[in-house]
């Protein structure tokens, strides 16, 4: 009798336990994957750089911003109605300026229960005379502590991504 009391506690405290995919995990079901939702926006933008003779010149330039959600069946028994989680989102932003000036950004959101868990940032850019790549890989918990103010794409991490998780979340409930 004490056996099988034991064998139902360690069961059920087993499956009770919450369960989280690891970034490897999401990565690959997101290699595999075609339930995805794409939503891509053209783009016009000017942008004031510095010469190499030290003039400021205005650049105008085209290009665009593309959002791929990924998203993933709940695995919960108790669900009646298949659900859907957000698991990653990859956003990426492209303008060409003139003379060979360029803008090129790509961030991956991970998420933990359709809340932000992690991102990705990497940045390249050419303006002028400066040229730049930076990566960065963040966890939700220290934005919190400090924000990125040195980006070309946004002037605030902070602001930038509350606002595009805002904008996914509408694409996301919208399509799904």
């Amino acid at each position: 009798m004490r056996k099988i009391l034991l064998f139902l506690m360690f069961s059920t405290c087993c499956f009770s336990q919450d369960y989280f995919l690891t970034k490897k995990q999401i990565d690959s079901i997101c290699l595999k994957s075609k339930d995805y939702i794409d939503q891509k926006t053209p783009l016009k933008k000017s942008i004031k750089v510095t010469l190499k003779n030290k003039q400021s010149k205005t650049l105008n330039g085209t290009g665009s911003e593309t959002i791929r959600i990924f998203k993933h069946l709940e695995n919960d028994p108790r669900n009646i109605v298949e659900t859907y989680e957000i698991i990653k989102t990859s956003y990426e932003y492209v303008v060409d300026y003139s003379a060979g000036n360029f803008v090129y950004v790509f961030v991956d959101i991970y998420y933990k229960n359709n809340v932000v868990d992690c991102f990705y940032i990497e940045e390249t850019y050419k303006l002028g005379k400066e040229r730049k790549t930076q990566q960065v890989s963040l966890k939700q918990s220290n934005l919190e502590e400090k924000d990125l103010n040195d980006f070309i794409f946004c002037k605030s991490f902070k602001e930038w991504i509350r606002e595009k998780s805002k904008e996914i979340y509408t694409i996301f409930y919208n399509k799904t």
